[in-house]
């Protein structure tokens, strides 16, 4: 039996895999409050290299604007944690590696980095692949390591539903 959270099942990232390599397209992956464990969870499976082009670990709003091209302007405006940042990181991420798809994940895990505007938990996904683009924000409670995976499995999910 598979382990969920939120209702993503443990094996979206091979289901994620399969489509991938039954189409021969290709993804790469911004994350933020994830840290890499987006990238660390689909590079678990043997034989991900034929798609999974890479992914950039855009901590501060400096690296999400010189590696992503996301504005300083649009930054410093509507802050890292919304849906137009987390749409152009991912628009970014697959200019920048050539992939054709993106996943962007940006939020706050806490405990720390609450502001009025953003509470801790809430997390931003941005989603690119040809001809499409769509963002969401969720609210995701628990600690830093549960808000991580939860974001984790949240995007993994997310894409799963859009590729089908």
């Amino acid at each position: 039996m598979s382990s969920t959270v939120k209702g993503a099942k443990v094996d979206d990232f091979q289901a994620l895999m399969d489509w991938f390599l039954e189409r021969g397209q290709t993804l790469s992956v911004a994350e933020s409050c994830t840290g890499g464990l987006f990238s660390s969870r689909i590079v678990q499976h043997p034989g991900v290299s034929s798609f999974f082009m890479g992914g950039v670990v855009a901590y501060s709003n400096q690296v999400k604007n010189e590696m992503l091209g996301v504005p300083l302007h649009l930054l410093k405006v509507l802050g890292a944690v919304s849906q137009p940042v987390a749409l152009l990181m991912a628009k970014g991420v697959c200019q920048r590696i050539g992939s054709d798809w993106g996943v962007a994940i940006t939020g706050v895990a806490g405990p720390t980095g609450e502001t009025d505007r953003v509470p801790v938990g809430r997390v931003c996904f941005g989603i690119v692949g040809p001809l499409f683009e769509y963002a969401e924000e969720q609210q995701f409670q628990g600690s830093r390591e549960e808000v991580q995976k939860a974001s984790v499995q949240h995007g993994a999910k997310l894409l799963l539903n859009h590729l089908k």
